[in-house]
């Protein structure tokens, strides 16, 4: 069952990634903008499935201030370019996001393996 949390997550990163895949298609070119699109919205809902609400975030965070800063210094008509380059701090947010991931993973996986030792000592 999809809590309301999860629900959120996923439509988050719908919205996020979609977002995302529409400029990445736009600066490819028209043929590929439906697929970028839909790949953008399939990342999302998986991004959103697994929790990723922090990296999603940072991404819109990164697209939202680039898009500012491009706007800025540049002008309306390269908005989206600025949008899509993001930050690069989003680098540093998604290295350590994977960090995170990888040491709740191993740190369940620790636990186990010490429950069972416990187990069988009983």
């Amino acid at each position: 069952m999809v809590t309301k949390g999860k629900a959120f997550d996923i439509a988050l990163g719908m919205a996020v990634m979609g977002t995302v895949g529409t400029l990445i298609g736009q600066t490819m070119g028209g043929g590929l903008l439906p697929l970028a699109i839909t790949i953008g919205v399939v990342l999302g809902v998986v991004i959103g499935f697994l929790g990723g609400r922090r990296f999603l975030i940072s991404i819109l965070a990164g697209t939202v201030i680039g898009g500012v800063l491009a706007w800025l210094m540049a002008g309306v008509d390269r908005i989206w370019v600025g949008a899509e380059l993001e930050l690069p701090w989003e680098d540093f947010l998604v290295s350590r996001f994977q960090c995170c991931s990888m040491c709740v993973l191993l740190g369940r996986r620790r636990l186990n393996r010490l429950r069972h030792r416990y187990r069988r000592s009983v």
